[in-house]
């Protein structure tokens, strides 16, 4: 069970590698463009806030000190 501990700490950080490519954008004002829709600096505000919750989230449950098997539903017996 422990590559499920591992599989939520790399989740974590990616979504921290998301949150501080938005902060990144934010800072230096780049825009970001798909189609004809402009992305708000706004959006990115929210998407910082939003992926550093879940990345916070996923580090404290992937740090249970051998408890993983805890946040996996029970498998139904053959």
């Amino acid at each position: 069970m422990k590559s499920r501990c591992y599989c939520l700490m790399a989740t974590s950080i990616l979504f921290l590698l998301v949150a501080v490519g938005h902060l990144v954008r934010i800072i230096m004002g780049w825009k970001v463009t798909v189609g004809t829709f402009e992305m708000p600096m706004w959006l990115s505000g929210a998407v910082i806030v939003l992926c550093v919750g879940l990345s916070i989230g996923m580090w404290m449950c992937s740090c249970c000190k051998g408890q993983c098997e805890a946040a996996v539903p029970p498998q139904p017996k053959a």
